[in-house]
């Protein structure tokens, strides 16, 4: 009887098939065996290429997002005070045309410190296509040095335009 070896049909671990989650999805060949086809250079840029497309669209997304803040910058260029009269003349700084500021006497409202101004008047000059300069005149009720070290808050009527079209 001649000796028969048997062999061992089961793949050595090297070999065995990987689980799903670890195999490729696509090979590339070598350049020595045969050209990659246009699917394959395809599947080989698709990450680069949808990281940074996903990098450009971030940016896109925090730089409108600085921009569609209405919130409009004013600056104090002086204070002025003549017995119970004070005149505060400021810089308005209106980021965006869709926004418009209400330089009007009724639409404006002043606290000095914890106590509420009267106001008697304001007068406004366009500087730039973004900036306004405006003068505003209140009485301020109370004892001056106490007044003086409170905060100066003032509020000024606007209105955000509706897009067009959105109706």
């Amino acid at each position: 009887m001649a000796f028969q070896p048997t062999f061992d049909t089961t793949p050595p671990s090297s070999v065995a098939p990987r689980p799903w989650w670890s195999r490729p999805m696509m090979t590339i060949p070598r350049a020595s065996e045969r050209e990659a086809t246009g699917m394959e250079c395809a599947a080989m840029c698709a990450p680069s290429c949808g990281g940074f497309f996903t990098v450009v669209v971030l940016f896109l997304i925090f730089v409108l997002i600085d921009k569609a803040h209405v919130h409009a910058k004013t600056s104090l260029q002086s204070l002025a005070v003549s017995s119970a009269t004070w005149q505060g003349d400021f810089l308005m700084k209106n980021p965006s045309p869709m926004y418009s500021i209400y330089y009007e006497s009724d639409d404006a409202a002043v606290r000095l410190g914890s106590q509420y101004a009267a106001v008697l008047n304001i007068t406004s000059q366009p500087v730039s296509k973004d900036h306004t300069a405006f003068s505003l005149f209140f009485v301020a009720e109370g004892n001056r040095s106490d007044v003086v070290a409170g905060e100066l808050v003032v509020k000024l009527g606007g209105e955000a335009y509706a897009l067009r079209g959105s109706r």
